[in-house]
C-alpha cells in the first residue's frame, strides 16, 4: 500500500484530482475520486411492516434490527416482515445515529431507523465504512437523517474494485476488534465468577474460595465505610469554569459523579482539595 499522496493527477477542468494519501499499489495510477452527497448515492427502503417490541422473541428464524446499540434486538419467524431488497443494506438510527450493515434477511423493529440501499456508484460496505469514519454527531433526541443525507462522500470508480478493497481491509480490522471484545467479555465474566468466590456472600463471614496460605486465617471482619475511610468532599465548582483539556494553567483534574471517563469532568486552574 502506498502512503504517498498523488499530486500530478488532474481533472478535466485543470484542478487537482481528489485522491487519498494512502492507496493500494494496484490503484496508484488510477483516476481521482468523485464526490457525492449521501442523498445522491442511496435510496431509502420502506419495510413491509415494523414489528413492535411486544413482538420481539428470544429466538426465531430472522433477526430484528432497530436503532439500539445491540446488533440484534430480537428474533421473529414472520416472513411477511422481511426486507425485500438485495443485501447488504445499511441501517441508520435516526435518533441514536447508530450505523449497522446487515448482510442477512432481517425485519425492522419499531420505528426510528432508515434503511439505505446504495445506488450503482458506491458499494454498501464502502459507504458504511466511510460513514463510520465520519459519523453524524447526536444532537439531543431528534431525527438526524436530514444531516446524514447532506454529508459529502468521496469515492473511487466502483468498477475498479478499489471501493471493495478498502471495505475489505477495514472490515478485517472490525473483525479483529470484535474478536478482541469477545475475549474481554469472557475475561469480565471470569472475573465476576472469581469475585463471587473470593468475597464472602451476603450473610457469610468467609469467602468460599481461599488461597492455601489463608485457609486457617479465620473469619473476615465487616465494617461500615466511615469506620475505614475519612469521608469528605471538595469545594463545589461551577462546570462553566472547567476546561475540557489539560493546560499549563488548568492542570488540576476535576471529578464528579458522572459515569463517563471514570468521573473526570475536566481541568481547573486551582487546587481546591486537601
Amino acid at each position: 500500500m502506498s502512503n504517498k499522496a498523488k499530486t500530478t493527477a488532474m481533472k478535466s477542468d485543470g484542478k487537482p484530482a481528489l485522491v487519498p494519501k494512502l492507496r493500494f499499489p494496484e490503484f496508484r495510477g488510477a483516476d481521482g475520486w468523485e464526490t457525492g452527497k449521501v442523498d445522491e448515492l442511496v435510496d431509502t427502503v420502506t419495510p413491509p411492516k415494523k414489528l413492535p417490541t411486544s413482538n420481539y422473541s428470544s429466538k426465531g428464524a430472522f433477526p430484528i434490527i432497530d436503532q439500539s446499540q445491540t446488533d440484534i434486538c430480537g428474533w421473529t419467524d414472520d416472513n411477511d416482515a422481511l426486507i425485500q431488497e438485495d443485501l447488504p443494506l445499511i441501517v441508520f438510527g435516526d435518533h441514536t445515529c447508530i450505523l449497522k450493515i446487515i448482510d442477512r434477511p432481517f425485519a425492522q423493529g419499531a420505528d426510528g431507523i432508515k434503511i439505505l440501499k446504495t445506488r450503482p456508484k458506491v458499494g454498501a460496505s464502502y459507504l458504511y465504512q466511510f460513514l463510520s469514519y465520519r459519523p453524524v454527531v447526536t444532537e439531543e433526541y431528534k431525527r438526524h437523517y436530514s444531516i446524514l443525507k447532506e454529508k459529502t462522500v468521496p469515492f473511487p470508480d466502483f468498477k475498479t474494485a478499489e471501493q471493495q478493497k478498502i471495505a475489505d481491509c477495514l472490515s478485517s480490522v472490525d473483525e479483529l476488534i470484535a474478536a478482541q471484545a469477545r475475549k474481554v467479555d469472557a475475561l469480565k465474566t471470569h472475573k465476576k465468577g472469581l469475585m463471587q468466590q473470593l468475597f464472602p456472600r451476603e450473610g457469610e463471614t468467609q469467602p468460599r474460595l481461599r488461597f492455601p496460605e489463608f485457609q486457617d486465617a479465620g473469619e473476615w471482619e465487616e465494617k461500615e465505610i466511615g469506620e475505614v475511610f475519612k469521608v469528605t468532599r471538595g469545594e463545589v465548582l461551577s462546570m462553566t469554569l472547567v476546561q475540557d483539556e489539560k493546560t499549563d494553567d488548568a492542570c488540576y483534574p476535576v471529578y464528579s459523579s458522572q459515569t463517563k471517563k471514570n468521573g473526570l469532568s475536566g481541568y481547573y486552574s486551582e487546587y481546591l482539595y486537601e
